[in-house]
């Protein structure tokens, strides 16, 4: 397999292998920490997820706020987007990202009340990376 380095522009040609797809995932509920997590699987090997949505929920009492990340461990360096608000927000990507494989996507909750469950959705297609100059 090519190396990727994450842009989508650089001599690539991605190559649809799914019709868009959406996964919806629920958190347990929140603790004391406000902290909550969702996980979506790992991304199969040999395969890009070209992510196009990113939609965020959270029935917290209290203003939360959503952070995106491209793969595990959950930390600073994998930050891949941050919502203005976690209780109810949609990145409609005008610049799609790619999740690489065996990487799996996480939305992290900050500040959410104790007892509140939050829920992410993506929309993303399966891709795989030719060698060649488009970047669709």
């Amino acid at each position: 397999m090519p190396i990727y380095d994450g842009s989508i522009n650089t001599g690539f040609t991605l190559q649809q292998v799914t019709q868009p797809t959406t996964i919806q995932i629920n958190t347990l509920p929140a603790t004391s920490s406000g902290i909550i997590t969702a996980t979506f699987p790992m991304v199969p090997y040999d395969y890009y997820w070209y992510v196009e949505i990113i939609s965020v929920y959270c029935n917290s009492t209290s203003q939360t706020q959503a952070y995106v990340y491209n793969q595990l461990p959950i930390a600073p360096q994998n930050i891949l987007s941050t919502t203005n608000s976690g209780n109810l927000d949609q990145d409609d990507r005008n610049q799609p990202i790619l999740i690489q494989p065996t990487n799996a996507m996480s939305i992290q909750w900050t500040n959410a009340s104790v007892g509140s469950i939050g829920t992410a959705q993506i929309q993303f297609k399966a891709v795989i990376l030719l060698p060649g100059n488009g970047n669709k």
